[in-house]
């Protein structure tokens, strides 16, 4: 993506030509001179791929549903967030044999439930136990 592709695309995203580059950067999750920088000397790769997919995201999505819960070709089970922050997790059950002591990430446990092994698709948010707290509740209205 060009210097001029990137503007352009940032301006339409944030819908205004004024207070952009600020708006963008925070939505992003990144410092503002790292689009001051992108604006000067054109996006990296890895900024111009970030923009191009949170451009998709404002597109009408298929997916209504906020949670889905699947059996991967693992033979295990996931727990998918659809919504931001968007997360994959595997859910873990008594005799499983899902080894928790060795995943040094984010585990949260609810009964006999426990969730682990997450890919966050979105910034992990500050508030992660209220949303493990949704997690576990959705699962157990899905089962």
């Amino acid at each position: 993506m060009t210097r001029d592709e990137f503007i352009s695309n940032a301006v339409a995203l944030m819908g205004s030509a004024t207070g952009w580059q600020a708006g963008l950067a925070r939505r992003m999750g990144i410092e503002p001179r790292t689009i001051r920088r992108a604006v000067k000397d054109g996006p990296s790769d890895n900024l111009a791929a970030a923009l191009l997919a949170l451009m998709s995201e404002t597109s009408p999505q298929a997916v209504h549903a906020e949670w889905i819960v699947g059996t991967g070709d693992d033979h295990r089970e996931y727990l998918i967030h659809t919504t931001r922050p968007r997360f994959t997790c595997l859910v873990v059950l008594p005799g499983d044999d899902y080894d928790l002591a060795n995943d040094d990430g984010i585990k949260y446990g609810s009964g006999d439930t426990t969730l682990a092994g997450f890919v966050w698709l979105d910034r992990v948010p500050d508030n992660l136990s209220m949303l493990m707290e949704r997690a576990c509740d959705a699962l157990e209205r899905i089962e």
